[in-house]
């Protein structure tokens, strides 16, 4: 039932990635700056790499310089809308090119934050609901297996949370809510959950 509605989805948006890919290509790359970027990983490298975005494999370094560096950007240049300005995407690229040697388009990067800051708002929902089913020790969820299959119809791109908990969830808490306190819905989070 699902599948229609995301066919009309893709099918409409095509237009914009086409018009957003061509864009992309003639921009001239952002003046250098000299200050430091802001993720330098204190945590070792891991093996374990999440899929998130255009087959791009993130791993956890990958994904806390993502994040630490749209904080960045957003206290600097502020949003556009619920995202980043244009140039702060091609600084995010240029960052994680220097810091991890990753050649990405604005698409990975945006999809990246995309399925972040959604795996955020179902992790927020699940840390909300009654039932003391969160433990903070291991940032993971108790639920019974037709709790996750009813979570999952609401929340999908925030499924893997049953397996894999939230990465860095006071930094999703600061980007995404634009707090650093972790449970804290805004408004903007408020309606993106219930729009599932």
């Amino acid at each position: 039932m699902l599948l229609p509605f995301f066919s009309i989805l893709s099918a409409d948006l095509l237009p914009c990635f086409s018009i957003l890919s061509a864009d992309l290509k003639t921009r001239a790359p952002p003046p250098s700056t000299t200050a430091e970027p802001p993720c330098i990983s204190t945590h070792p490298p891991t093996s374990k790499m999440l899929e998130m975005g255009e087959k791009q494999q993130w791993s956890n370094d990958h994904l806390k310089c993502l994040l630490e560096t749209c904080i960045e950007e957003i206290h600097t240049v502020g949003r556009k809308g619920l995202s980043l300005h244009k140039d702060s995407w091609n600084i995010l690229g240029k960052v994680l090119k220097e810091k991890f040697g990753l050649d990405l388009t604005q698409k990975q990067m945006k999809n990246a934050y995309d399925n972040l800051k959604a795996k955020y708002v179902g992790w927020v929902y699940l840390k909300n609901k009654t039932g003391n089913i969160y433990n903070p020790q291991t940032n993971t969820f108790s639920l019974t297996n037709e709790e996750w299959e009813e979570f999952k119809k609401g929340h999908p791109k925030a499924a893997s949370l049953k397996t894999v908990p939230l990465p860095f969830p006071e930094l999703c808490a600061e980007l995404f809510d634009g707090n650093t306190a972790t449970g804290n819905c805004i408004i903007d989070i408020v309606c993106f959950s219930f729009m599932f």
